[in-house]
């Protein structure tokens, strides 16, 4: 794979994920504008590529920016609605990839 090949793929990913992070502040009913949501998946994503620190960086990242960005207070508001994004990511990538992983 190149670079811009990855780049695409990061792409997409912040913008399924932000639109997951939109749907989890309509869910909790908190305040915040879907370039706030856009601007956390991108900056996340990002971080998430940093080997073995990337994942958990990731997730506090998202929640201090939310609460930042948002009006989303740290619990329950901006940790429900990563796990809510999380919870989308998880069934997106299923119903792209199907229920066995791959595509043939």
């Amino acid at each position: 794979m190149d670079l811009p090949h990855y780049a695409l793929v990061l792409l997409a990913a912040s913008l399924t994920r932000s639109l997951f992070l939109w749907i989890g502040l309509k869910v909790m009913e908190t305040y915040g504008s879907y370039p706030n949501c856009l601007a956390v998946a991108v900056l996340a994503d990002l971080i998430g590529l940093v080997p073995y620190v990337g994942l958990p960086a990731k997730y506090l990242v998202m929640v201090f920016l939310l609460s930042r960005w948002t009006r989303a207070h740290v619990w329950p508001h901006a940790v429900v609605i990563v796990l809510i994004s999380e919870a989308g990511m998880y069934l997106f990538h299923w119903l792209v990839r199907g229920p066995f992983g791959s595509f043939p």
